[in-house]
């Protein structure tokens, strides 16, 4: 399974020496513990080796120039010119060709995903806390804060149930929870009116790119791409835009 974004910014961060200790302890911890966290950062690693190459591929092409180049009065001279250092090439030519590759790779791999991939890579938990309405919890936001979602949905499909708002966000979400991504994307389309319009939009457009409508999904993500006062503006980057473009 691809990266996070949030956690390829924080093994970056760590690559960096950026981490402060408390968060250097607690990736470490799920280095050990996380196989595909562990597999990401030695790609990462792998990564920041061969562009370190290409850089330095750069400069020791420079310096190659320089003690290549014969001096005007050298030539006056008819001094033979310095033999460059051609042992240098194949290892060179080798960093660059690995510098490539892992940029190939990388634009492949987030470029030329399944729906589930760019709906798994995109889906964030939602944040009870930053809702906005009532202060007094309802069974449904009771049950969701718990990580109920089964029995958030059926309260919420519960003959002749009235939904807030707030009540229809949640039961959509644990929809989506439940794979249920149809009954979701239908819950969420009417609350893009309303108080909660900017996590409907974001949720419902996941919805959508796991029934494989990318076209429809698209004309929700683009919006927010272009709005940085959007809630969602930062998850809704370049590239997942461009992933979801590729979709079928």
């Amino acid at each position: 399974m691809p990266l996070s974004d949030t956690d390829e910014e924080l093994l970056i961060r760590y690559l960096d020496g950026a981490l402060d200790p408390a968060e250097e302890a607690s990736l470490q911890t799920r280095l050990r513990q996380e196989p595909e966290l562990q597999a990401g950062y030695e790609r990462l690693r792998l990564a920041a080796r061969a562009l370190h190459w290409g850089a330095l591929n750069e400069q020791v092409a420079a310096a190659r120039r320089q003690h290549e180049a014969i001096p005007a009065e050298a030539t006056a001279r008819k001094e033979a010119p310095v033999r460059p250092l051609r042992w240098l090439r194949p290892a060179l030519a080798a960093a660059a060709v690995l510098a490539g590759l892992w940029i190939g790779i990388r634009w492949y791999d987030s470029t030329h995903l399944t729906p589930n991939q760019v709906y798994t890579r995109h889906f964030i938990n939602y944040d009870l806390s930053a809702q906005r309405g009532s202060d007094t919890a309802s069974p449904i936001e009771a049950a969701y804060a718990q990580e109920k979602y089964g029995q958030a949905y059926a309260l919420g499909k519960e003959p002749n149930s009235r939904l807030s708002p707030q009540q229809r966000l949640l039961v959509g979400l644990s929809a989506l929870h439940l794979n249920r991504a149809s009954e979701a994307a239908a819950l969420l389309q009417p609350l893009e009116g309303g108080p909660f319009a900017e996590d409907a939009a974001y949720y419902r457009a996941l919805a959508l790119i796991k029934l494989k409508r990318p076209l429809e999904a698209l004309d929700l993500l683009l919006p927010i791409r272009n709005n940085p006062a959007h809630l969602y503006h930062g998850r809704v980057t370049e590239e997942m835009i461009r992933q979801v473009q590729t979709l079928d």
